[in-house]
């Protein structure tokens, strides 16, 4: 299957589009559709200037169809400039396939940078201000078949439905280069203490 409908559209360029018309027009789908949790599970992350963090994720099949995700984006940041999100799951739509069968067992991915594994990766600006945070929403979109979309050419299509799950990053603060040299001193301090004493047992 390319991906494609009869008249020559990206399915996943009309899943984007369908979820945008969905939140315009306050619309649900009417499938049950599938079950969306990040890692961690309240959503928040924390990392220092320069650090990329990122979120693993676990998906819950629909009972009676496929579902290929076809795209997620940020909704109302609070604080857009502290970093850039980049999107993992899209590119993989799903375990088998680019989708997860109807009926399956839950896909489950922890976060890995590389290579590039998990639900997302969000880079901290290096100049990001130790205590800020950005908060908002992940909106998922997701497109639900019938049957196997990678064999179906699109037939089997059946609708189209977001979720929507909460995040949010801050930035921890930096250690000043004096108190990793204290830190690591007293670590060596105490490791000659131990030494000492088991010398003199």
């Amino acid at each position: 299957m390319n991906g494609r409908t009869p008249n020559g559209k990206s399915r996943k360029g009309l899943g984007l589009i369908w979820g945008a018309l969905l939140i315009a027009a306050g619309g649900t789908t009417l499938q049950a559709g599938p079950i969306f949790t990040l890692d961690p599970a309240n959503g928040a992350l924390q990392g220092a200037p320069g650090q990329t963090v990122g979120w693993g994720f676990t998906m819950v099949s629909d009972p009676t169809n496929w579902t290929t995700v076809v795209g997620t984006i940020l909704l109302g940041e609070s604080n857009p400039g502290l970093g850039i999100y980049t999107d993992f799951i899209t590119g993989q739509g799903g375990p088998t396939f680019g989708s997860l069968p109807a009926g399956a067992v839950n896909w489950s991915q922890p976060f890995t940078l590389i290579p590039g594994s998990g639900f997302a990766s969000y880079l901290i600006d290096p100049s990001a201000v130790p205590g800020s945070v950005n908060a908002g929403t992940i909106l998922i979109l997701y497109e639900m078949y019938s049957g196997n979309p990678a064999t179906c050419g699109g037939a089997c299509f059946v609708s189209s439905g977001t979720e929507t799950l909460d995040f949010s990053v801050q930035v921890s603060d930096v250690p000043e280069p004096g108190t990793v040299t204290m830190l690591g001193l007293g670590s060596f301090a105490l490791l000659a203490v131990g030494w000492r004493r088991r010398q003199r047992l």
